[in-house]
């Protein structure tokens, strides 16, 4: 077990290292913070293996910080999340919110209000049973908040690869299994003669290393999902909304469905939007961009990104990312079927036509033909 732990010491510090080296954005400051975290937990491991090498002052700070540190990592974990899946994701006061346990708890355990013995058996066990509601509550609020981010990925982008964010997800899947182990088995212990009020046994501990070297791993190679200037947008829970400078005429809006009575976008202004759409599409060719976003399209149109994709859905009845991937794929069955491109492998013509992965390419091809790329292309050769 101490090797697993030397081992996560020296990822910790290799990756705090690249971290500090590379151009960082808000997602990877949180991350570095939060393995400081992880690495002061495990520097308490070894203090407790030789508790005479310390001083006793610092040595009882940093144990009161480990173990009231808790309740920072799942506040930290979904600020990272937020960081990763929110456009232009900024703190605000309310959030210090999220840090009183941890503040509370640390000076409680600091000035020795609690202590871990017999008198003070009752305090201790709320408090740990307060620690497992702490992580079950952010488990569960990261899982939901990437649930609602996925929903909303085909409404902003038009490639989806590689920003699912799934190992965010499996880290929350594996907090909850390392929650469920952990929780059961303080309860056993505590209704058995022994009495154990610690879980952190080693399977716990391996449990939590295997997590910090995903959360290491992953996180350094995750790059920035939102690429878009402060200047020009600017974010509220959920909603997108253009500086007041940019507003577009507001008029009462007429023929529209009902979600988007209250945009400000007349239909004057939503037709002029869609036919300057069309035009980018067909005649620019907007979407051989691989990487293109709704907000570089807005930007495009000079339009908000809100208007442009209430045009999409009401005018179109699609989401951005089947609108994009409907004219790629008329792309692609122009070129399948052109003489010029006969000796182009499918996968290659689907390149040149704005996808970035092959897999991507055969479901949207599917999805909208209804048949395979393969098939269309037996069917429709040149000869």
């Amino acid at each position: 077990m101490i090797y697993l732990h030397i081992a996560c010491v020296s990822l910790i510090l290799f990756t705090i290292a690249l971290l500090i080296g590379k151009q960082k954005k808000l997602s990877d400051y949180i991350l570095i913070i939060w393995l400081i975290i992880f690495l002061s937990n495990l520097v308490t491991f070894f203090l407790i293996a030789a508790p005479a090498a310390n001083p006793r002052f610092w040595k009882n700070l940093l144990l009161a910080f480990s173990d009231s540190s808790v309740f920072l990592h799942g506040p930290v974990f979904w600020f990272y999340t937020l960081s990763l899946s929110k456009l232009n994701f900024r703190f605000s006061r309310k959030d210090l919110l999220h840090f009183i346990p941890f503040i509370t708890v640390f000076v409680l355990i600091g000035a020795s209000v609690v202590k871990y013995n017999d008198e003070m058996n009752a305090v201790v066990r709320v408090l740990v049973l307060l620690k497992f509601a702490s992580l079950l509550f952010y488990a569960v609020k990261v899982f939901l908040r990437l649930q609602v981010y996925r929903h909303s990925l085909k409404n902003i982008f038009s490639n989806t690869e590689n920003k699912t964010l799934g190992w965010l997800q499996f880290l929350s899947a594996g907090i909850f299994v390392v929650w469920s182990v952990g929780f059961i088995t303080t309860i056993l212990n505590w209704v058995s003669s022994y009495n154990d009020l610690k879980f952190d046994d080693n399977q716990f501990q391996a449990a939590v290393d295997i997590f910090i070297i995903i959360m290491a791993y992953f996180g350094f190679r995750q790059e920035a999902l939102y690429e878009i200037k402060e200047s020009y947008f600017y974010h509220k829970p959920e909603i997108l909304i253009v500086n007041s400078t940019q507003a577009e005429d507001i008029e009462v809006t007429e023929g529209l469905s009902e979600k988007y009575q209250r945009s400000g976008l007349s239909v004057n202004r939503a037709e002029e939007i869609h036919t300057q759409l069309l035009k980018v599409m067909e005649c620019d060719q907007a979407f051989l961009d691989e990487n293109l976003t709704l907000f570089k399209l807005a930007k495009m149109l000079n339009t908000t990104p809100n208007h442009l994709s209430q045009v999409i859905n009401t005018m179109e009845q699609r989401n951005f990312f089947d609108f994009i991937n409907y004219f790629r794929i008329e792309a692609v069955k122009q070129k399948i079927t052109s003489k010029r491109y006969e000796h182009f492998t499918l996968p290659g013509i689907a390149f040149e036509c704005g996808f970035n992965s092959k897999a991507a390419f055969n479901r949207a091809f599917k999805k909208i033909t209804g048949v395979t790329p393969t098939e269309f292309k037996r069917e429709n050769s040149v000869r």
